[in-house]
C-alpha cells in the first residue's frame, strides 16, 4: 500500500533515509540522477504482517467465536489492532527509477493514524447501527448481503455448525 508525501516532511521525519535514497540516485546510472529531490515523488510503502492459518485453525478461531460474546472495542484499540504487524519503508520516485529505504520498526506516519481513527470510528457506528437492529431487521439485511455474493462466481458459502 501506499501514502503520498513531500520532500520536506520525509527530511523532517526521516533525515539519514532520505540521504540515503539521494545518494542511491546519484550514485545510479539513470537519467534521472541529476534530479532536485523536491521532484522526486515520495511517498511511504507499508504492508501488513499477516499470520498464516490451517484451514483447521480457521475453524476453531470460527467455533471460539461463535461462543464468545460479541466486543465492541474502543477506538484506541481498534485503531492498535489496525496498526499491528504494519512495516514502513521511505520511497521516491522519478520516471523509471525508484530508491527505497527502510524505517526504524514502530514508526507510523500520523496521516495514517488519522486515517485509521476515521475508519475505526465509522467501523464503531456501523457496530451501533447493527446492534440496534430488531433480529428480523439484522437477518434480512444478512440474507440481502449473501444474495448479493451468492450471484459472485468466486464466492464460495460454508456452513459451520458449532
Amino acid at each position: 500500500m501506499r501514502l503520498e508525501t513531500t520532500y520536506e516532511l520525509a527530511k523532517e521525519r526521516h533525515p539519514e533515509q532520505v540521504e540515503e535514497i539521494i545518494a542511491t540516485l546519484r550514485r545510479s546510472k539513470s537519467k534521472q540522477k541529476n534530479a532536485n529531490p523536491e521532484d522526486l515523488n515520495w511517498y511511504y510503502d507499508y504492508c501488513k504482517a499477516v499470520k498464516a492459518h490451517s484451514f483447521m485453525e480457521v475453524i476453531e478461531n470460527a467455533r471460539t467465536r461463535a461462543q464468545e460474546p460479541p466486543s465492541n472495542p474502543c477506538v484506541e484499540a481498534r485503531v492498535a489492532s489496525m496498526v499491528e504487524g504494519l512495516h514502513f519503508r521511505l520511497s521516491a520516485s522519478r520516471k523509471h527509477w525508484i530508491g527505497t529505504a527502510q524505517l526504524n520498526e514502530g514508526f507510523v506516519p500520523p496521516e495514517l493514524i488519522a486515517q485509521f481513527v476515521e475508519r475505526a470510528e465509522e467501523e464503531r457506528a456501523e457496530q451501533e447501527r447493527i446492534d440496534n437492529l430488531t433480529p428480523e431487521e439484522r437477518d434480512a439485511e444478512v440474507q440481502e448481503l449473501l444474495g448479493e455474493l451468492r450471484q459472485d462466481p468466486g464466492f464460495m458459502e460454508f456452513e459451520i455448525r458449532a
